[in-house]
């Protein structure tokens, strides 16, 4: 079974987090950002939705 969602990059320490996802049927990065609870997804734009172009080798 593949996932639908990968973690392409993650950083941050216990209180704050900082991810980016990629969906592996699409292609498109989310950044995800936590904070003291606090979380926050969108995706990625520039232009148009960002699309990874190695997406298909992720799942």
């Amino acid at each position: 079974m593949s996932l639908r969602f990968v973690v392409s990059y993650k950083s941050g320490g216990l209180g704050d987090k900082l991810r980016i996802i990629v969906d592996t049927q699409t292609g498109i990065n989310y950044i995800q950002v936590c904070y003291n609870h606090v979380t926050g997804l969108t995706p990625l734009l520039y232009k148009s939705v960002i699309i990874s172009k190695y997406f298909k080798n992720l799942a």
